[in-house]
């Protein structure tokens, strides 16, 4: 048993936290094993937020449904699981995996466990020394330059088994890659080889042994056979485990321990806190995954053959200990670690970009893009925020707010390195601006993704299908340049998108030219873009009824059978077919002339109260009401005059039954309403209290509620506490009433 004071402590190190300002709190109403941690980043000064689970005490086991109910109630907490080791959480993992009744279910327990941070409490047990027993202790080299230097650093190479190297990760995990260049490998077409030939190995020893218990006898002869098939081994001699040793490179640790490691005897003693595999991360994660693969997959396998589960497990103990790595044991100070690491190499190339990735320039653009719950990843690595982007996907979404597109899809890997410096620079004078900038350009890949059939199926001229396949840096440059040059004006949901993306295809792809992948490499369209962009005439909008045809444009959409999320991007398409110019516009859908939903105004409505610094008595770190509703973006969405389609459902949602085109919607006659509900959220604001927000049941015209990506999509309100980003909706009876006005008004 351990203390959790000590545990504690250790994350507290770990995630490098102001040790003198952090709380603890226990969830005793909820669960015993469930505590909260908080305090603030000593690299950055931005508060964080654990949620611990402790699932290390005797007797405890992962609970699935009770880590949703609480994880749900804490979303804007980072995630800690507590195992006894690897193997621990290997257990739990599989044991809840298997135990649940649906792929919805695993799936979502799967990201529950990609997405956490592992802390095993062995690792404060074994203290500060941990024994590896080598394979032949007389065999090894050692080479030692300088014996007198103050810097000493010393080599020596021996044979363990990855048994016994299997001792260290046990009980460490990801965290003895903490000083590699990348804690592991991605899926790809090499890793999925190097996992296909560890899991041969394995099968290979297995299938020697049974063939050598059983094979002696003739009628065993299409057992073998079987089993043979069944285990879908590639046999060969040379795949026994004990040639494991001439087929890898081996692996690198080093120790940068103050004390030397201790070599007396047959065994190497180590501190496990201060020691990191350098080279040969894959060989570690991707061999010990196998082999809790094949424990799973080997016996339900071989049961059929009446072979017992204990005799394989047996046998596969066997094989990894028969399985010898050339192993390098490097001690010298920390400052060694990362030329060392660089300059080796494995079975995957170490890349210019994963050297990248773990540098001081990178690690200064974390400590900003944190701020808005984002980060740029080692290779190998999970985002605990949710949000992140490899050191290229960063580089080029940054060309892309920069309006190169062209450059960022033909981007030149020698570039990054001054790329990445020239972005900190920015960054760092404009930090609000980028923020939200990579935070629409990543929910952009989100719709990009989920839009391709419907992108597919609405745009099938041979240059939008170009488009459609490689547009997408363009239209993450259209979104950008469209969204800030209207100063944010627009909400960048799924039907912003869509409406943009039908006038983006339309502004691209309606050339005499034949566009080709080659055209997206270079910057030239969208340079031409940019400067024939002009003002249009308000009038065009207000007059634009005379040219839709609402019953065919209504036939359309019901002959497509259009479902409700993707109707507007249906509209931008059949007015572009008709050539009718309306930038923009929004979509009500009603049923039986009730509203399906209330009218959310665009997030940087209710974001300007927190981001706009003049929000902020700096001085005194306190809340002051220097923005009021008279200059604020809330008001100018309330005297803003755009055109608006009511689309009327039947009752069983069989299709649009009528369409309504109002040409000058606006809010402008419940000004004063939405005064009021402003100054109550200024109110809430200034007591720290999210319950103080106006609510629908308060019958105020408007209210404010959450509109997020997702439950990690959050900001600092002024009590300290993430809460999920939210924004101002006007009411459906609001909105219903106006809608009625404006149509009495036309009919008159």
């Amino acid at each position: 048993m351990i203390k959790l004071k000590k545990v504690y402590d250790r994350i507290i190190d770990i995630r490098k936290l102001d040790s003198d300002n952090c709380e603890i709190t226990r969830l005793e109403n909820e669960n015993y094993n469930f505590s909260t941690l908080e305090g603030i980043n000593t690299e950055n000064s931005a508060e964080e937020k654990y949620l611990i689970y402790n699932c290390s005490e005797s007797g405890t086991k992962f609970n699935y449904n009770q880590y949703t109910k609480i994880s749900s109630n804490t979303a804007d907490s980072i995630p800690i699981f507590l195992f006894k080791n690897w193997d621990d959480e290997m257990e739990q993992y599989y044991e809840c995996y298997d135990n649940l009744d649906n792929n919805n279910k695993r799936k979502k327990l799967t990201n529950f466990f990609n997405e956490k941070i592992s802390f095993y409490t062995d690792l404060i047990n074994v203290k500060d020394k941990l024994r590896l027993y080598v394979n032949v202790p007389e065999n090894f080299n050692e080479y030692i330059p300088d014996v007198n230097s103050m810097d000493a650093i010393e080599g020596y190479i021996y044979n363990f088994s990855l048994k016994e190297l299997k001792k260290l990760f046990n009980i460490t995990g990801r965290e003895l890659f903490k000083e590699n260049v990348r804690r592991g490998l991605n899926k790809n077409i090499t890793v999925d080889e190097i996992k296909k030939s560890f899991r041969n190995y394995l099968y290979s020893y297995i299938y020697l042994e049974i063939k050598d218990k059983y094979g002696g006898e003739k009628k065993n002869l299409n057992l073998i056979r079987e089993i043979e098939n069944e285990l879908e081994i590639t046999f060969s001699y040379m795949n026994c485990p004990k040639y494991f040793w001439f087929y890898h490179n081996g692996i690198t640790i080093f120790s940068y321990d103050e004390k030397k490691i201790d070599r007396s005897g047959s065994c190497i003693t180590l501190n496990p806190n201060h020691v990191s595999v350098i080279n040969g991360a894959q060989t570690l994660t991707n061999f010990y995954l196998e082999l809790e693969n094949v424990k799973r997959k080997a016996p339900k396998i071989l049961s059929r053959y009446d072979i017992d589960k204990t005799y394989i497990h047996n046998l596969l103990e066997e094989a990894y200990d028969k399985t010898i790595v050339k192993t390098i044991l490097i001690s010298g100070k920390k400052e060694f670690v990362k030329p060392i690491t660089y300059g080796l190499n494995s079975q995957v190339p170490v890349l210019n970009e994963h050297i990248l990735a773990d540098s001081l320039e990178v690690s200064k653009i974390n400590l900003i893009l944190k701020k808005g719950s984002m980060e740029i990843l080692k290779e190998g690595d999970f985002s605990i925020y949710g949000k992140g982007m490899n050191v290229l996907e960063f580089t080029k979404k940054y060309l892309v707010i920069e309006k190169k597109p062209g450059k960022s899809k033909n981007l030149s890997k020698k570039d990054i390195f001054d790329i990445l410096n020239e972005s900190l620079n920015n960054i760092q004078k404009n930090e609000n601006f980028y923020l939200s900038a990579f935070e629409l350009l990543l929910d952009l890949d989100v719709w990009w993704q989920k839009s391709k059939k419907n992108r597919d199926l609405l745009y099938k001229k041979e240059n939008y299908k170009i488009i459609n396949s490689y547009g997408k840096n363009y239209f993450g440059s259209y979104i950008i340049n469209k969204y800030f040059s209207d100063n944010n004006s627009y909400d960048y949901n799924d039907d912003y998108y869509e409406i943009q993306y039908s006038e983006f295809v339309k502004k691209f792809g309606d050339k005499d030219i034949n566009l080709s992948l080659s055209d997206f490499k270079k910057d030239d369209l969208f340079k031409g873009y940019i400067t024939s962009i002009a003002n249009k005439d308000i009038n065009e909008v207000r007059n634009i009824i005379d040219k839709i045809m609402l019953d065919e444009l209504k036939d359309y959409l019901n002959t497509l059978e259009v479902s409700v999320y993707t109707v507007s991007s249906a509209i931008s398409e059949y007015l572009n077919r008709n050539k009718i110019e309306l930038e923009y516009f929004r979509v009500i859908k009603r049923t039986e002339k009730k509203c399906k939903e209330a009218y959310p105004f665009p997030n940087s409505c209710f974001n300007e109260i927190y981001l706009d610094k003049n929000c902020f008595d700096e001085e005194n770190d306190n809340f002051d009401l220097k923005l009021d509703f008279e200059n604020s973006k809330f008001k100018k969405e309330i005297l803003n005059i755009f055109p608006v389609f009511v689309l009327e459902y039947t009752k069983n949602n069989n299709g649009v039954n009528n369409i309504q085109y109002i040409p000058e919607f606006t809010f402008q006659s419940y000004s004063d309403e939405a005064k009021k509900v402003f100054d109550l959220t200024i109110d809430a604001f200034f007591e720290g209290d999210e319950l103080s927000f106006p609510k629908t049941s308060d019958n105020l015209c408007f209210h404010v509620r959450p509109k997020a990506i997702n439950s990690k999509d959050t900001f600092e309100f002024t009590n300290g506490e993430q809460i999920t980003k939210r924004t101002f909706w006007a009411n459906k009876s609001t909105v219903e009433m106006l809608i009625d006005n404006f149509l009495k008004n036309k009919n008159k």
